[in-house]
């Protein structure tokens, strides 16, 4: 609707407004935060769209704000839409049936409490689309999205029980204030807080088995782990003031990090060129990205690896497969990349990631 709230809010820069003290429980979202807002209750079970002709609405608006229903503002808002919709947890058995391909919301609903459903969605067209991709270029095999299915289905169903959880959360936490119960609103407050703050799911869930020696909270969702292991999301590495981020070198290709060195003997391939020589042989268009001398550092620290290791990156910014190894040479086995592309371009179905040592 349209309508000026802003002294109902008292200026609070908020994207949701509860009101809990209204006799009813609302909620008043933002659109454009001055004039344009969603008003949102609770409906009966049998309600219709019908069932909320004009006046019904600005009944409900005059108690939500807790003025008259003669009030200015409730006389000349606008309403704009009205809409009934049910709050629901569901994942589909199958993202990929066929040629049919799920995502987004065709693939899961999920509650919006903490706003999983954007993400989420993004993270399975990020997923999907490099994997038709490298299919329909020829690299890669339809089991591709064999792996997506199981892939994103696992982070689907993990997300949306999150969701769930933070629902009801928010669900005791209104609770609580209407009855006026302090301990439900300090319970409720605690575990809300926890809730909000989610980088595990956010910007990355740790996809395959923990590794020997994790804790439980590798998969807490509050624990975002970008350490370099095969399956999480590959960390930052600066690459100088006009180089950007190795982030910024993912989204086409998979990419071979590796630090910029040359072979002492003139005779011997560097650990590049390769790298190079595997990608062709393989049939896998590699990009290698040469990581500065000023940024090894960085590398070896945030990556898991010695100076003379490599990490192969998905096209969707996941780590793929790392060598821990340093010595001489290029410091890893061109068979074990060899290994990697071709698990990388035709997944088990057990879609573990690869890790080398």
């Amino acid at each position: 609707m349209t309508a000026d709230l802003r002294p109902w809010t008292r200026e609070r820069e908020a994207f949701i407004t509860y009101l809990v003290d209204c006799g009813l429980s609302a909620q008043l979202l933002v659109v454009d935060g001055v004039r344009e807002w969603v008003v949102a209750t609770v409906a009966d079970r049998a309600d219709t769209v019908d069932s909320y002709p004009p006046e019904r609405i600005r009944a409900v608006l005059a108690t939500v704000l807790g003025v008259p229903a003669t009030h200015p503002t409730v006389a000349t808002a606008r309403i704009r839409d009205v809409r009934l919709w049910s709050i629901a947890t569901r994942v589909a058995e199958q993202f990929v049936h066929g040629r049919v391909l799920r995502a987004g919301d065709a693939a899961h609903e999920i509650p919006p409490t903490g706003a999983m459903g954007l993400n989420l969605g993004l993270a399975d067209a990020d997923s999907l689309s490099w994997r038709l991709a490298a299919i329909l270029a020829g690299w890669g095999d339809p089991a591709l999205l064999t792996e997506y299915d199981t892939e994103r289905r696992t982070v689907a169903t993990r997300t949306a029980r999150w969701a769930r959880d933070c629902f009801n959360t928010v669900a005791s936490l209104i609770g609580g204030a209407v009855r006026g119960d302090p301990a439900a609103l300090a319970l409720g407050g605690s575990r809300l807080s926890g809730y909000l703050d989610s980088p595990g799911l956010e910007l990355g869930p740790l996809l395959g088995p923990p590794l020997p020696g994790d804790t439980d909270d590798m998969d807490d969702p509050s624990v975002l782990t970008a350490d370099g292991r095969p399956g999480s999301r590959a960390p930052h590495v600066g690459l100088g003031p006009e180089g950007g981020s190795t982030l910024d070198q993912y989204g086409t290709d998979p990419v071979l990090l590796l630090r910029t060195s040359e072979a002492a003997d003139p005779t011997v391939s560097s650990g590049a060129e390769l790298a190079a020589a595997v990608g062709l042989r393989c049939g896998i268009p590699l990009r290698i990205l040469q990581l500065p001398p000023h940024a090894v550092g960085e590398w070896t620290r945030r990556h898991g690896v010695r100076e003379e290791g490599a990490a192969l990156v998905r096209p969707d910014g996941y780590v793929s497969w790392r060598s821990r190894q340093g010595g001489g040479g290029c410091g890893w086995d061109e068979r074990d990349l060899e290994r990697a592309l071709l698990q990388l371009a035709t997944p088990h179905n057990d879609g573990v990631p690869h890790l080398t040592p």
